[in-house]
């Protein structure tokens, strides 16, 4: 039997977005769905009409997931810190996480 290549997949703690067409060649929607499965704050879109490059054809449709994994990810991911000339000093925790 032949391991999933997701079994040794570490699951992040952030959303993660996986955007496919019904169309698509190259990742067939069946193994975005097992990739949707392996991820638990994982979303699956998948685009109807469109194949393999859905950047370059549904563009609006990417980057409205891609805004919303970051506005999800506001509250997991830590904050920087900027010094008064723009450099990060250091990230911070958010404060509901104690940090």
């Amino acid at each position: 039997m032949i391991a999933s290549p997701f079994s040794s997949f570490r699951s992040p703690m952030i959303p993660v977005a996986i955007m496919t067409g019904d169309g698509d060649k190259v990742i067939d929607p069946e193994q975005a769905d097992k990739l949707r499965r392996a991820i638990p704050h994982g979303t699956l879109q998948i685009l109807h009409g469109i194949g393999h490059m859905i950047h370059h054809v549904a563009t609006q449709q990417v980057v409205d997931a891609i805004e919303e994994v970051a506005r999800k990810s506001a509250d997991v991911l830590p904050r920087p810190e900027y010094s008064g000339s723009g450099h990060i000093l250091r990230f911070a925790l958010n404060a509901e996480e104690g940090g």
